[in-house]
């Protein structure tokens, strides 16, 4: 079993918290650069806007097929996303 020290936790916690908000705020960004608002963001990904909400607010974590779903809609390759 791997022993890792509880400073190491706590920054890898830390790296992961500012990953998730970085890819969060380009989601935010993403829908600022369309001119839409949440309501009609989320309608056109299909979900919720509390949705939408919650991941540009970064209290929760968008799943991966939302990110090929944005690719599609800017028409640009899904590697050219961050979050």
């Amino acid at each position: 079993m791997i022993q890792l020290s509880q400073q190491y936790i706590i920054q890898l916690l830390y790296f992961l918290y500012q990953y998730d908000t970085l890819c969060l705020m380009n989601l935010l960004e993403a829908r600022k650069t369309t001119g839409l608002s949440q309501t009609d963001f989320a309608e056109k990904l299909s979900i919720s806007r509390p949705t939408i909400a919650r991941y540009e607010l970064a209290t929760s974590t968008p799943p991966p097929s939302l990110k090929y779903q944005v690719s599609k809609m800017f028409n640009i390759d899904i590697k050219e996303l961050d979050f």
